[in-house]
């Protein structure tokens, strides 16, 4: 089995230019580890594929419903599926970086040895206004996550 995985969901062929600059960023910093697209089968990919050959790194895509890809709603709904996570049962664990994140360094050999089944940044109350707020309003499935394949299949599994 493989330690990890970088899947990359892309929602637009037409990424902004923060958007591009992360997905190079992650290519380029994560060069070590098999990474994955996953889109939809209508989304032209090209842009990303320039991006991709430019740095001479190999991705892979796997293809979901475009329904998963129109909302936050829906992409809700992919990451509560169990078949989003058997795609990639060849892997212990998962990272999903959005295009909205940006990866610094690669540390993700020693966070999959660390044992958890998931880690993201917490959402704390107020995030949205200029207030500080130190209350953990909860989690959710934006931004930069590390999820262990199998636990992920065991959650999606028991809440259906």
């Amino acid at each position: 089995m493989k330690q990890c995985v970088v899947v990359i969901p892309v929602y637009s062929e037409s990424p902004s230019r923060p958007e591009k600059a992360s997905y190079q960023n992650t290519l380029s910093v994560l060069v070590g580890h098999d990474i994955v697209v996953v889109t939809h089968r209508d989304c032209d990919t090209s842009v990303y594929d320039n991006i991709s050959r430019r740095l001479n790194k190999n991705i892979r895509y796997e293809y979901f419903s475009q329904q998963f890809f129109s909302s936050v709603h829906g992409y809700n709904d992919l990451c509560l599926s169990e078949a989003f996570y058997q795609r990639f049962a060849d892997y212990e664990y998962m990272l999903i970086c959005q295009l909205d994140a940006w990866v610094f360094r690669d540390e993700l050999s020693y966070w999959c040895g660390r044992g958890y089944d998931y880690i993201r940044a917490p959402i704390f109350y107020g995030y949205s206004s200029k207030r500080f707020s130190t209350r953990v309003m909860g989690i959710g499935n934006g931004g930069l996550s590390l999820r262990r394949i199998t636990h992920a299949i065991a959650v999606t599994t028991a809440i259906r």
